[in-house]
């Protein structure tokens, strides 16, 4: 089974605060003690104004991810799972911090000249 934490959520009152505040101690807290709960993935959510919400998501998902090895989904209203530009860049993302292993094995071999 699957467990995914939910405690990082910008429409939870200390949540917000520590958004706003850009109080990583309190973030990370709350990554770290889901993790070490057994949360198999950590829900990141901003929950802030559509124009605040980019800015915000980017330094929860850097916020945690220097803090704990759990994989995260991004919980958000703004992500267009239909927009192929955004989606191209997640990946792209995923493949430069190495948290896709197939496109990794590509990219080695590729460097290996296994490929013309």
């Amino acid at each position: 089974m699957e467990i995914i934490g939910e405690k990082i959520n910008g429409t939870r009152k200390a949540v917000a605060a520590a958004i706003a505040e850009r109080n990583a101690v309190a973030i990370t807290d709350l990554a770290a003690s889901q993790a070490a709960a057994g949360a198999s993935w950590l829900d990141i959510n901003a929950g802030t104004r559509p124009d605040q919400e980019p800015a915000d998501l980017l330094w929860l998902v850097e916020t945690v991810q220097a803090a704990v090895d759990t994989p995260l989904c991004l919980d958000s209203a703004i992500l267009d799972p239909t927009d192929r530009e955004l989606m191209a860049t997640l990946k792209a993302t995923e493949l430069v911090l190495g948290l896709d292993r197939r496109g990794l094995n590509y990219t080695r071999a590729f460097r290996a000249g296994l490929f013309a």
